[in-house]
């Protein structure tokens, strides 16, 4: 594959690329960005720290325009992100790494005006405030569910998406092979009905959610050409989960 341009650069103490994405209508393109994360810890320094951001541009027959973007000292780590399905104004952001006095940052809310890019809203992704390492989001179909996979925690946190606002509904907390620092990527089916997680880190499995009036755990499964890993930190390292439709 060849890139046909660059359409931007980015300076590394903001860190590398994590997410891009256009909004629903393609008229908008973000980038968030890693930071400089300062892990192992749970007295998280901005002596150590440098915070991500979040871009923004105006998206046009290929190019990009009105460069603008978010950041904040003491969150960084800014990993995935899901545009709202109504509009292009608004996205709601999972963030890594936080230092103590900002916890309630798992998930932040943010609106784009065009020409800035600010925080209007901030979450804990569980009902208390903690490490959770919030990693990934997606929404369901309808756009009225975000779902946010915590790193540390192995949780699944559900929020419900109105038009103005976002509200932390309930953690689900993976069954199965589930050691601290595993969970990553996550995949909702088409039809709305079943949510799946990446074990990303040392368990190598698939873990199933039901959808309902609650997100139910299901099952586990066990790669079986990654199994010899199993519980081994970093043996392999998956990054990103997606699904087909097979006839």
């Amino acid at each position: 594959m060849v890139s046909e341009k660059q359409l931007d650069k980015y300076p590394r103490e903001n860190g590398g690329q994590t997410t891009v994405s256009f909004s629903a209508d393609g008229t908008k393109l973000a980038v968030s960005t890693w930071g400089i994360a300062h892990f192992a810890t749970t007295m998280t320094s901005l002596t150590e720290q440098h915070p991500s951001r979040v871009y923004v541009y105006n998206f046009d027959n290929g190019n990009v325009s009105g460069k603008r973007y978010f950041e904040e000292a003491g969150i960084a780590g800014s990993i995935g992100f899901s545009w709202t399905k109504e509009g292009n104004s608004r996205l709601f952001v999972s963030n890594f790494n936080l230092i103590p006095t900002k916890l309630d940052n798992s998930v932040t809310v943010l609106t784009d005006n065009g020409s800035t890019v600010t925080k209007t809203a901030n979450f804990s992704a569980t009902a208390g405030a903690a490490i959770n390492e919030a990693c990934w989001t997606i929404l369901n179909p309808t756009g009225n569910n975000l779902y946010v996979a915590s790193f540390a925690t192995n949780t699944v946190s559900t929020f419900d998406v109105n038009a103005t606002s976002l509200g932390f509904g309930a953690a689900t907390t993976r069954i199965g092979l589930a050691p601290a620092g595993d969970s990553k990527d996550l995949w909702v089916s088409p039809d709305g009905k079943f949510l799946y997680n990446l074990g990303a880190f040392q368990s190598y499995s698939i873990n199933s959610f039901s959808i309902g009036s609650n997100v139910t755990y299901q099952n586990q499964t066990i790669l079986k050409t990654t199994a010899s890993g199993t519980g081994t930190p970093g043996k392999y390292n998956f990054l990103g989960l997606t699904g087909f439709d097979i006839q």
